[in-house]
């Protein structure tokens, strides 16, 4: 199986954009902002996305230590 080549910025943008995990960002006027499902599919799964966060947010926390 070939997995597909991607840039750094790309690799960051899909990692920090909750999109990409089939979620809609709503800002109701009066009620705070949230996400919910969107009608688009998922092409991350919820798990990698998070486990990706986990290890960027360790990641950037090592570096100010």
């Amino acid at each position: 199986m070939k997995g597909f080549e991607c840039s750094k910025s790309s690799f960051s943008r899909i990692f920090s954009n909750r999109t990409y995990i089939g979620k809609v960002w709503v800002s109701g006027e009066g009620q705070p902002d949230y996400y919910v499902d969107g009608r688009h599919e998922a092409i991350v799964s919820e798990a990698v996305f998070f486990q990706v966060q986990d290890v960027l947010f360790w990641k950037e926390a090592s570096k100010h230590n």
